[in-house]
């Protein structure tokens, strides 16, 4: 079963179709040569790029191996073009987290001996609050910081935001990671998703769909779950997603 997908009405491509995305990634490159990159006629492409068919499972990881694409870009058109983005906000999260396994930072006075002894260029107060996830820092203090918690500011600094959703109307999903493709994970996932809507004679929006396997794919990656908890974990939300 392909993964059908429909044009999307919201997220970064707004009214634009997996079929004007992969136009897109083709870019100048004609319709026999990129076909032939894929190992596919060049009338399936056609018809790909028509969404009058859709490319399915093992096409896509190919297709995003290949041309170094974003699965969830492909399939929805929401985060960057790039498989290799990150959450911004998730690896600021993190560095907190590193920090303050390695130092004892919490109140005013400690804030204070801190940041004398480290000359970190930031108030006692703006410490506590870039600690607490009020505010956000930058500059030196930002490579500082990095530099005492083991981490590379560079990566910080130059990484893109990157959310998936909304999901169910309200929910915002994110990625707190390089995103890295692990084909044999991801074909499992989008083959169990697939197989597990037509058993149980489900209807679910397409555009839900590729947010609930980039959903359970994160969660297998992060370790919350296995592969093999994929059905149970469906069971457990159908109610919702349909």
């Amino acid at each position: 079963m392909g993964v059908n997908m429909e044009k999307q009405e919201r997220g970064g491509a707004v009214g634009i179709g997996i079929g004007e995305r992969i136009k897109a990634v083709r870019g100048g490159r004609t319709i026999p040569e990129f076909a032939d990159s894929l190992l596919i006629h060049k009338s399936t492409l056609i018809r790909y790029e028509k969404e009058e068919s859709y490319p399915d499972a093992k096409l896509i990881l190919k297709f995003c191996e290949k041309e170094n694409i974003n699965p969830n870009w492909l399939l929805t058109g929401n985060g960057p073009k790039s498989r290799w983005a990150v959450d911004l906000d998730s690896l600021h999260n993190m560095l907190r987290k590193t920090f303050k396994k390695k130092f004892s930072v919490s109140s005013k006075e400690e804030a204070s001996s801190f940041c004398e002894k480290t000359k970190i260029g930031l108030s006692p107060e703006v410490l506590l609050s870039y600690l607490s996830g009020e505010v956000m820092i930058s500059g030196e203090a930002l490579k500082k910081i990095c530099e005492l918690s083991g981490m590379d500011s560079d990566f910080i600094e130059n990484s893109a935001s990157y959310t998936i959703g909304p999901w169910q109307g309200n929910t915002t999903l994110q990625f707190d990671r390089p995103i890295t493709l692990d084909r044999s994970i991801l074909l499992r996932v989008l083959s169990r998703v697939e197989n597990f809507i037509e058993i149980e004679g489900l209807h679910i929006d397409q555009n839900k769909k590729a947010h609930l396997v980039v959903w359970l794919y994160e969660n297998i990656m992060d370790g919350v779950f296995e592969v093999e908890d994929i059905k149970s974990q469906l069971k457990r939300i159908a109610g919702l997603i349909e």
